[in-house]
């Protein structure tokens, strides 16, 4: 098992994840839920964004959001959350 701070949440590899809509890299943007006394992270205690997500003030990213927000993201989100389950804790 390895540990992580939460502010610093490990690389998702893009070998085993990637965006359901372009392609990209995929990357943790928010951890924010975990057990307590055993540092898991629940299975709705973060966020997964495309790394090629624009800022929220970027011109283009309500444009952006409309093609990349889908329920295309949701089976991703449970693998990855597997994948972290399995191998990851946050430190305590």
């Amino acid at each position: 098992m390895k540990y992580f701070d939460q502010d610093e949440p490990p690389e998702i590899p893009s070998d085993l994840f990637v965006c359901p809509i372009c392609g990209a890299q995929v990357e943790f943007s928010e951890i924010n839920e975990y057990e307590a006394d055993t540092g898991k992270v629940t299975n709705t205690g973060f966020r997964v964004t495309c790394t090629t997500e624009p800022d929220f003030d970027d011109p283009d990213f309500n444009e952006w959001m409309l093609g990349h927000f889908s329920l295309d993201w949701m089976p991703l989100e449970m693998k990855i959350y597997q994948w972290l389950s399995m191998n990851y804790r946050v430190k305590q």
